[in-house]
């Protein structure tokens, strides 16, 4: 478990957390757990349930789909970027697999534990869901311009 100051210090400076109320910042700090991967390291794989909402602090993460003989990178998610956002999809699967390409600190949620608070606290639901879906939009923009790219 990562400590309750580091997880505050670190989630606070995150631009969509400061418009939480602080109490919420102190509930999310309790809830949050550090992680450290390895380049090559996979977070979770695609069709892996998920269960967990990452917040990227440092190194950066590929976010790939198997194509043919390797895998396609679709998207790369840097720092204070959040990966995991079908963690708060009932019974959710992952849509991507997720492998460090550098060293990666990451803090990690429970989402069906986030789910339940959201549904507790619909203030903060809405604050987080409405973030989520920013995130979601801009995934599928970035997505939308890799396929033009290619095309």
């Amino acid at each position: 478990m990562i400590s309750t100051k580091v997880a505050w210090d670190t989630m606070s400076s995150l631009a969509w957390v400061q418009k939480l109320p602080w109490h919420n910042i102190e509930k999310l700090a309790k809830r949050a757990e550090e992680r450290h991967f390895e380049p090559g390291e996979v977070l979770f794989h695609q069709g892996d349930l998920a269960d967990r909402f990452y917040v990227i602090i440092s190194g950066t993460v590929g976010m790939t789909l198997p194509a043919r003989a390797n895998s396609l990178i679709a998207q790369v998610v840097i720092e204070c970027e959040e990966i995991g956002w079908d963690a708060f999809i009932e019974e959710g699967v992952r849509c991507f697999t997720a492998k460090a390409m550098t060293p990666v600190r990451a803090v990690v949620f429970n989402g069906p534990e986030l789910l339940a608070k959201c549904a507790r606290d619909p203030q903060f639901g809405f604050l987080l869901m409405k973030h989520l879906l920013r995130v979601v939009s801009e995934r599928l923009n970035a997505s939308r311009l890799q396929i033009l790219i290619r095309s």
